[in-house]
This record gives C-alpha cells, sequence and structure tokens, in this order.
C-alpha cells in the first residue's frame, strides 16, 4: 500500500511538471485583436456580384475560438440555387508577424491558404492560388469593422494583369440573442 502511494505521488508530481511546459493554448495577444468579429453575423437580401454576374444572397458568419485559433464558419445561399459554406481557421505566426488561415470549403477539396494583417480596423487576407470547379483563382479579403455591430465583407479577385479588381462587398449585422 506504501509503494502504491509513493507511486501515485511520483506520478502527480511527473504530471504536473509536464503541465508547466505545455505552451498556453489560447489564442495569441494578437490574434485577440480581432475578438470584436466574435458572434454571429447574418446578411439578408444582400447584393452579391462577381465576375459580372449579380444575385441576391442571404449569409451568415460565426465566428468563435478555438483554442489557438479563431473558427470562422460561414454559409451563403444564393438566389440562384447554390449554397456556398466554408470553415476557417486562423491564427497568429509571430515570426512572420502575419495572420495565417486555412479554409475549407463545399466547392473544392483542397484548402484555401492565405496570410494577411490588421491595419486599423481592417482585417486583409491574401489568398494563395485556389483550385476550384469554376478554375484557379487569387482573391483577397477584407473584413472591417465599421461598428460593434457591423463588419464589412469585401472580395477581391486579380485578374489576369495582375491588378486587384473588386468582385463584392456587402455588410454582415451582428445577431442579437
Amino acid at each position: 500500500m506504501r509503494k502504491l502511494g509513493l507511486l501515485l505521488l511520483c506520478t502527480c508530481a511527473a504530471a504536473a511538471s509536464i503541465a508547466q511546459d505545455v505552451p498556453e493554448l489560447g489564442p495569441s495577444a494578437e490574434l485577440k485583436k480581432l475578438d470584436w468579429m466574435v458572434g454571429d453575423w447574418k446578411a439578408a437580401n444582400t447584393d452579391f456580384t462577381v465576375m459580372g454576374q449579380a444575385m441576391k444572397m442571404d449569409a451568415t458568419m460565426s465566428v468563435s475560438w478555438e483554442g489557438m485559433f479563431m473558427k470562422a464558419q460561414t454559409q451563403q445561399e444564393f438566389d440562384v440555387g447554390v449554397i456556398f459554406t466554408e470553415l476557417m481557421m486562423m491564427g497568429y505566426d509571430a515570426d512572420s508577424k502575419k495572420y495565417k488561415s486555412s479554409a475549407y470549403t463545399n466547392f473544392s477539396p483542397e484548402p484555401r491558404v492565405g496570410e494577411g494583417e490588421l491595419k486599423g480596423s481592417v482585417l486583409s487576407i491574401d489568398n494563395k492560388p485556389w483550385r476550384s470547379p469554376g478554375g484557379t483563382s487569387e482573391s483577397r479579403i477584407k473584413f472591417t469593422k465599421k461598428s460593434d455591430d457591423k463588419i464589412t465583407f469585401k472580395l477581391e479577385l486579380k485578374i489576369e494583369d495582375g491588378e486587384w479588381e473588386d468582385a463584392t462587398e456587402f455588410d454582415f449585422e451582428r445577431v442579437k440573442k
């Protein structure tokens, strides 16, 4: 019995020692600067134009903390019968001083990978070329804090001459609970 007690004491001491070496698993201070995005958002009956095609869209976005990452889940339902869903995980890389994201959608088995920065109230993420059924595209997304209850989303696409072209822009309103 005494050996069992000693073994238990040693096991607890070892576990406590290991626990002290585990890094903080919450979001970094840089990532916490995006706390204004956390919550549930909606955009209803919004005009959405991409590549010259105008549509109406309803969208929802839910943003939360997932350990050391920000998790954003979105769904966009278009009046042409298309539903786009996305799960994006974003962290902050202290070495490059960039926000890094990987997004998975129902449009491609490949993740869309990007990196960006926060300037004032604008989070801008440049995405690497991404293959989807419509071809390969390169995009930039911007989230701008307009108020505690409004975020503007902007999508830009890189066109053939290498210039960025505005594709669409709309506002998300915070869902009040």
